[in-house]
């Protein structure tokens, strides 16, 4: 923006000052103070000509730095979602494990505890892992609010994966 505002007073200045030296060419004293101005107000634009390339070319790299470091962290919240996902696979996987080898009235209970303390999903989440088997043996002992719910829940994701 303040090239343009330079560009514009250089532009002016120099039909000014081409307008005095056709005015009073006999003027040697005038013509050397016209020109002397002319080359400082070119001299001046080079400067801030120069000025403007070398800021441009720092924010450029500087856009270039963080594009790259903005990759970089995208590509390691990428390799930690990853490994985050092995990790909860992992701890799912050993979760049913144990509470598939948990006899099925103690299992309820824990069950029972969790869904009073609010983590209904993560009850489901478990026991979507069970065996079959086991499952119905776990629900025979659940509270009857708690099965209802979980079951609804299981019916509701088998209803999902036949629309699909």
């Amino acid at each position: 923006m303040w090239i343009i505002r330079v560009l514009l007073i250089s532009s002016f200045t120099y039909g000014s000052l081409f307008g005095l030296i056709v005015q009073d060419s006999g003027d040697d004293k005038e013509k050397q103070e016209i020109l002397r101005l002319k080359q400082e107000l070119n001299e001046f634009y080079n400067k801030k000509e120069e000025e403007y390339q070398s800021r441009k070319k720092e924010l450029d790299d500087l856009l270039l730095r963080v594009e790259r470091t903005k990759k970089e962290i995208e590509d390691i919240k990428k390799q930690n979602q990853e490994i985050l996902n092995d990790i909860k696979g992992e701890v799912a996987s050993k979760t049913a494990a144990i509470y598939n080898t948990m006899k099925p009235k103690n299992a309820a209970e824990i069950f029972d505890k969790m869904i009073a303390e609010g983590k209904i999903n993560d009850v489901f989440d478990i026991i979507v892992k069970l065996k079959t088997k086991n499952i119905t043996d776990i629900l025979r002992y659940l509270n009857i609010n708690n099965a209802a719910i979980l079951t609804k829940m299981m019916q509701d994701v088998a209803n999902q994966s036949s629309d699909e």
